[in-house]
Order: C-alpha cells, then sequence, then structure tokens
C-alpha cells in the first residue's frame, strides 16, 4: 500500500472527503469517524522518543497524534502489528494498516489515507516514502472562518485560534494555504501534489472524485463513484453537531454571513484570495 496525506484547515469538508474515501474498496481510512486516528504520522512522531505506554498520545510542535482509541480492538491490534515489524516507518505503518483494511473487508486495499496536522510531518513524508502523495483541500477562507466561528458557537468553546480573535484566525486560515503551497512546491513539480477545492466537493462530487481516484492511478469505476457521492451527504448519529446543516449554502456562506469589520478583515488579504483563487 501507498500513502496519501490530506492537508487542509479545521471546518473545510474534511472529513466529509475522508468518509467518502472510506467507501471506496482500494483506501484504507483508520475509523471511526471523524478519523482522527493517525497510525503513520503516530510511528514517525515516535522515532526520535520511546513509544509510550499502551501507545497513548504524541505530540510534535502543537500536534498531537494517536494511534488508538479507547475500547478499540482493531486500532490496537494495528498498532500493536505495526511496531512489531522490524522495517522503516513506511513498513510498520503498512504492516499496521494491513490490520485495518482485513477488519474493514477491503477487497484491493491499496491507498492509506489520513488527516494531515498541521504541516509539521508532510514534508518528511513526502521525501522519505516513495511514491507518497497529498492532496490540498482548499476552501474559500472567508467560508471556513464562519463556519468555524458557528462550530465553536454550537459548543461553546473556541478552538482553531479564534481565541485570538477574528483577524488571527482568518489570516490563520489564509497563511496555513499559503504555507502549505510554498512548502510542498517541489513535490507539485513531481506530480505528487493535487489541490482541490471544496466547493468543487460539495458542487460536483462527481467530476471530483473521479478527479481523486484518477490522481491515484486507480481506474474510475462509476459505481464506486456514486458510493462515494453518497457518502459525502450521509447524515445519520456521525454527522449530527458535525456537519453542517445547509450543504448547498456553505459553498459560499461568507457572502450571507459577513458585515463590515469582516469583509475590512477579508479585503486586506484580498492578493492571497486572488492567489488562491478566491476573488
Amino acid at each position: 500500500m501507498n500513502f496519501t496525506l490530506l492537508l487542509t484547515y479545521g471546518r473545510t469538508g474534511s472529513t466529509a472527503f475522508m468518509r467518502a474515501l472510506s467507501a471506496h474498496p482500494a483506501f484504507v481510512v483508520s475509523e471511526p469517524f471523524p478519523y482522527e486516528v493517525r497510525l503513520v504520522q503516530y510511528i514517525l512522531a515516535t522515532q526520535s522518543c520511546p513509544v509510550p505506554a499502551g501507545f497513548a498520545p504524541v505530540t510534535v510542535g502543537n500536534a498531537e497524534y494517536r494511534a488508538v482509541l479507547p475500547g478499540n480492538q482493531t486500532l490496537l491490534d494495528a498498532a500493536k502489528t505495526a511496531f512489531a515489524e522490524s522495517g522503516d516507518y513506511s513498513q510498520k505503518a503498512q504492516a499496521g494498516y494491513g490490520v485495518i483494511a482485513a477488519a474493514q473487508q477491503k477487497s484491493r486495499p491499496e491507498i492509506i489515507l489520513e488527516k494531515g496536522f498541521g504541516l509539521n510531518l508532510a514534508p518528511t513524508i513526502l521525501q522519505t516514502w516513495p511514491g507518497s502523495r497529498s492532496v490540498i483541500l482548499l476552501r474559500d477562507p472567508r467560508s471556513a472562518f464562519f463556519s468555524i466561528k458557528s462550530f465553536n458557537k454550537k459548543r461553546g468553546y473556541l478552538s482553531f485560534g479564534e481565541a485570538n480573535g477574528d483577524e488571527f484566525l482568518f489570516n490563520s486560515i489564509v497563511q496555513y494555504y499559503m504555507s502549505a503551497r510554498k512548502l510542498l512546491a517541489q513535490f507539485l513539480d513531481e506530480g505528487r501534489i493535487l489541490e482541490v477545492r471544496y466547493e468543487e466537493m460539495m458542487a460536483n462530487p462527481d467530476e471530483f472524485f473521479s478527479r481523486i481516484v484518477s490522481f491515484h492511478g486507480i481506474p474510475v469505476d462509476p459505481d464506486e463513484i456514486i458510493g462515494m457521492e453518497a457518502a459525502v451527504t450521509l447524515a445519520d448519529h456521525h454527522t449530527e453537531g458535525h456537519q453542517t446543516s445547509n450543504q448547498s449554502r456553505s459553498i459560499a456562506r461568507w457572502e450571507d454571513d459577513a458585515e463590515d469589520d469582516h469583509r475590512s478583515i477579508f479585503s486586506s488579504r484580498a492578493r492571497e484570495l486572488a492567489l488562491l483563487g478566491y476573488q
């Protein structure tokens, strides 16, 4: 199996993306929802420190990596298998994800997929895992800004940097995308980076997921694409309170939500927005 790292900021459709890809027989995603277990990145992070007892979380910079969850035997077995492997981190990861793929009854597991956490490990993975890829999932930073604020308000706490003020929050989203592009530019030239947009995923999921599958060198099967599309819009007990309630409105929600003070903040980064493809 090879590896793909999804890079994006919070509230930009990453969980919907992961859920859709997990519905495809070639992609192996560490469950459960919302797909925050990162075995590959955990293994890499523990190369510079002892593996904690019970595979406890490991923190690198401001990122916390988890390999297991309480009560999840599959993840525990995967971690044990990975760390029993004598090879390098990519071989350990493939051994661990072999356990996950078997538990999920994947018919042809080819690609391990994880969400990134910041940009900490992305360059190292792309430099040291031959053939690894990264998908950068863009969303209009203005709409991501309001999605974060709405998400935080519903939960009664501040996350994703909102505690530092609106300007800081918006600038953090913009800067993340600009930094990702700069940091991974060399791999873009090698054809190992794909930029896609949340807006495309919501408006044209058929074309969007066909493009994702093709990027990985996997033949596009219309029936498999239909299954991925269905996963994006599926509403159940997992998505309640996590997924936006009006996905069609979410595409350009900032146009309705922005007040004058917000528009002033947004206009200060007009150049960067244009470079990201948003006017």
